[in-house]
């Protein structure tokens, strides 16, 4: 072989090399990535103001129950363990039009048996604020009679 030819063969090796350190370096999205990614910006926004209407329906109940005080701090929305369990659902919502596909149960399963009704509850909140509370109410039907969930 021929100096020019040696010379190729290493840069293209290098090339590769680069790539495939690029491509090992490069961290998967987290799940609130993932979400924005699917739902775009207008999506985050509905997501905002449903949020938002939902937060204050929340202390609209609070202060008419007179359970809390002006003192205590406002609880996080989701549990970031519980994220990829929305993230899920909301592929599924946006590429099936619906939530009927099976995988919808199986994450109601997984979300009792890891996190029992709290968690389920946080996720169908959390997806009301997201979605809309049509979609939030497809999910309750749907994951009927999974462990004390009763939509």
């Amino acid at each position: 072989m021929d100096g020019t030819v040696i010379v190729g063969l290493v840069v293209v090796g290098i090339v590769i090399v680069a790539l495939v350190m690029r491509s090992a370096s490069q961290k998967p999205p987290s799940p609130e990535e993932q979400l924005r990614e699917l739902i775009g910006p207008r999506g985050m926004e509905k997501r905002d103001r449903n949020r938002a209407a939902h937060q204050a329906s929340l202390l609209q109940a609070q202060f008419h129950s007179g359970a809390s005080s002006p003192s205590q701090k406002p609880q996080p929305i989701l549990d970031p363990e519980l994220k990829p369990y929305l993230t899920r659902l909301c592929k599924i919502q946006a590429t099936t039009g619906g939530l009927g596909d099976p995988e919808v149960q199986e994450i109601g399963k997984e979300l009792n048996e890891k996190f029992g009704n709290p968690g389920m509850v946080a996720v169908c909140d959390e997806l009301r604020s997201v979605m809309g509370p049509a979609v939030a109410r497809d999910l309750e039907y749907k994951w009927n009679g999974i462990g004390e969930w009763r939509g």
